[in-house]
């Protein structure tokens, strides 16, 4: 296989792994992305992935990426991290730096907080 053929080939796979992510909100720290076609309803709660990719890695905990499934409430406007994935690259790529698959605690969703555009994207607000 030529080396254009390998090129041309590996932006087409490069371009359909980032088509199921939606920028959803961005400011001076990341730009967050949902994964529209993973949106689960259940009642008033709603399932859905979404990526924060930092615009710098965090030098705490070395981590570029983190991929969460959040769960939303949309009649009472609360959010909780279900599990996430840390990534030393961005958009989940790299090595896995941290992750957690236990479900914490209902928060609620503050009006200027990162999570805002999420819920809203989830409970199509």
């Amino acid at each position: 296989m030529n080396k254009l053929t390998l090129m041309m080939l590996l932006a087409v796979m490069s371009n359909s792994a980032m088509a199921g992510w939606n920028k959803v909100t961005v400011n001076e720290e990341a730009t967050i992305y949902a994964e529209l076609s993973s949106l689960r309803k259940s009642g008033d709660t709603v399932k859905m992935w979404d990526i924060t990719d930092l615009k710098k890695k965090n030098t705490a905990d070395k981590f570029q990426s983190i991929k969460m499934l959040h769960e939303y409430d949309c009649k009472l406007q609360k959010s909780r991290i279900l599990t996430y994935t840390m990534y030393s690259g961005n958009m989940g790529n790299g090595n896995v730096v941290n992750s957690s698959n236990h479900a914490h605690d209902w928060l609620p969703v503050k009006a200027g907080g990162i999570v805002l555009p999420l819920w809203k994207t989830a409970c199509g607000k």
